[in-house]
């Protein structure tokens, strides 16, 4: 069956029911495998996929990997050869931690883990120079990496819902970053550093039980939203600057 720009072929087998596209996207793993050189962008979802098959590292174009609600709990180190990768979903699974691996995904550009079981992040994080958009939040993450630092394209973070006592200095690092996510965590304090943020939106709503909020935060020009819980105080500099652009949201 010819289409304008693609070629659907279905397979019926007393299985399943196998969906293979000429166009480079699959959506069933043994398809992938068996076209390795062929598939470009492969997306599950609910399947009951506890881990991948180390195979996965043969996908050498696969430029989207996207896994949803399978059950993943683990990543194979093979995932570090994907090094055509530049978005990699993985969001409601149990996955528990990283693989070192993952430093070799140069040209990752999106990365989500939203809820899943992670408790950290490796340190390998930081290699991840071409990342844009990080996304953690739903996991039982304690603390973020000092690497987090060296990613110097990313401009968005979101590390919302999770268990984060301290974020490190280096996030100060981050002059590209335009919305940070931070509301329901544990902390007590933003490091100052963070008044070094080139921010557009910062939300701190519920991240920690009467947040001390530094005064280096009025440094941060750009910033038009900024969304607090009623526990917090702000700092009276940036109460009393005027700046119409500004937006402060309590909730």
């Amino acid at each position: 069956m010819k289409m304008k720009q693609c070629c659907f072929i279905f397979i019926l087998s007393s299985c399943f029911l196998l969906f293979v596209s000429s166009c480079g996207t699959q959506k069933n793993l043994s398809a992938a495998l068996a076209n390795p050189e062929g598939t470009t962008k492969l997306k599950l979802k609910r399947y009951s996929l506890s881990t991948l098959p180390p195979e996965i590292g043969t996908l050498k174009n696969l430029n989207s990997l996207k896994i949803y609600k399978c059950k993943l709990d683990s990543l194979p180190k093979e995932i570090g050869k994907l090094d055509k990768l530049e978005v990699l979903a993985l969001s409601s699974n149990r996955i528990k931690a990283l693989p070192p691996e993952i430093r070799y995904l140069e040209k990752l550009r999106f990365l989500s883990l939203e809820y899943n079981l992670l408790t950290s992040l490796p340190p390998e994080i930081g290699d991840l120079m071409s990342l844009e958009v990080l996304s953690v939040n739903g996991n039982k993450l304690e603390s973020l990496p000092q690497e987090i630092g060296k990613l110097n394209l990313l401009n968005r973070l979101d590390v919302s819902n999770n268990q984060i006592t301290q974020l490190p200095s280096s996030i100060g690092n981050l002059t590209s970053l335009k919305t940070f996510i931070i509301g329901r965590n544990r902390l007590s304090r933003l490091p100052v550093e963070i008044g070094k943020l080139n921010l557009f939106e910062l939300n701190i709503s519920g991240s920690g039980a009467m947040l001390e909020i530094p005064n280096s935060i009025c440094d941060m020009r750009p910033l038009e939203l900024l969304t607090i819980d009623p526990s917090m105080i702000i700092p009276y500099c940036l109460s009393s600057r005027t700046n119409y652009r500004l937006k402060i949201i309590v909730q």
